[in-house]
């Protein structure tokens, strides 16, 4: 059951490579600008 599951989801991945390496690219950073989006506050050095 979880072996069809996966070949499903592995052939709908497939069906969608025609995006190009650049809009994979974007999109990846687009996520990852999502996840930094809080800043992060350090402490002074001492």
């Amino acid at each position: 059951m979880l072996g069809h599951y996966l070949a499903l989801l592995f052939k709908e991945i497939l069906s969608q490579k025609d995006l190009t390496s650049q809009e994979v690219l974007l999109k990846r950073t687009e996520n990852l600008n999502e996840l930094t989006k809080e800043p992060t506050h350090l402490s002074p050095l001492k």
